[in-house]
């Protein structure tokens, strides 16, 4: 109150030229002071009432210690706005802080936006400048097929079989499109499964490591070390059990003479 009635008491004594130069001084730091509010303003509009702004509300000063918050100075042409509680250094870096996360995120969220209707425009572009080669092919394939006339020379009678043979190919060469689209879309799509899964892996700390790979690796090479035994065994048995057929077909021809010799 005291501060107040020597601001009133100096804005009384001084003189116009003085106060015209005040007033010049605070309506410089009018455009700064704009923005600063419009930061606080768009900060406390995204706090949630009842949590964040008491949160944040700590660290403001509290109504016993405003009055130590004043900047004592002496009289000056900026006196007249000592009286306001101004914010902390700290409480402006929390805010602003919080502003430029704020913004980056808008930032991040617009880039992702606009990289993926850059893409769904390049797509389309795409899909436009395939369609539109196509239709040229097709209409040059057709005119080769029924033959091109002039108007002059009257009105051309195309053959049946001629549209009839085109229409079949051309018919054939879209399944064929079509499968080689959908073989295509069913790979991609298998990709980004395997990408999606991979991701997972990564976000739950499921991805092997250096060490893990190595013991992958040995217990390969002893899998492969074991197949090929067992594929050694198994020509083996399959030469044993070769010889055993030899040795029971001359066992056969063996009883087959010795039976003959019996009833003859």
């Amino acid at each position: 109150m005291q501060s107040t009635v020597k601001e009133e008491d100096w804005i009384n004594r001084a003189t116009n030229e003085e106060l015209l130069e005040a007033i010049t001084e605070i309506q410089s730091h009018i455009p700064e002071e704009s923005l600063e509010n419009e930061c606080y303003k768009s900060f406390l509009g995204k706090l949630d009432i009842e949590t964040e702004f008491v949160k944040y509300m700590k660290v403001m000063p509290s109504l016993s210690r405003r009055a130590s918050l004043v900047r004592k100075r002496s009289k000056s042409r900026s006196s007249a706005i000592d009286r306001f509680v101004t914010l902390t250094n700290e409480q402006k870096c929390l805010i602003l802080q919080a502003q430029y996360e704020d913004l980056k995120n808008e930032s991040e969220q617009t880039r992702i936006s606009f990289e993926e209707a850059l893409d769904l425009q390049k797509a389309i572009s795409e899909e436009l400048k395939a369609r539109q080669e196509e239709i040229l092919k097709n209409y040059n394939q057709f005119c080769r097929l029924v033959g091109n006339k002039n108007s002059s020379e009257g009105l051309q009678v195309v053959p049946a079989e001629k549209v009839l043979r085109f229409s079949d190919d051309y018919s054939k060469f879209l399944d064929t499109q079509s499968d080689k689209l959908r073989l295509k879309n069913s790979s991609i799509k298998s990709t980004l499964k395997k990408v999606e899964e991979q991701l997972r892996q990564k976000e739950s700390g499921d991805v092997l490591g250096a060490v893990d790979f190595e013991q992958m690796k040995i217990d390969n090479t002893k899998c492969l070390a074991e197949i090929d035994e067992k594929n050694h065994n198994i020509q083996k048995m399959k030469i044993t059990a070769a010889r055993t057929l030899q040795i029971l077909n001359g066992y056969k021809v063996t009883i087959l003479f010795i039976t003959d010799c019996m009833f003859h």
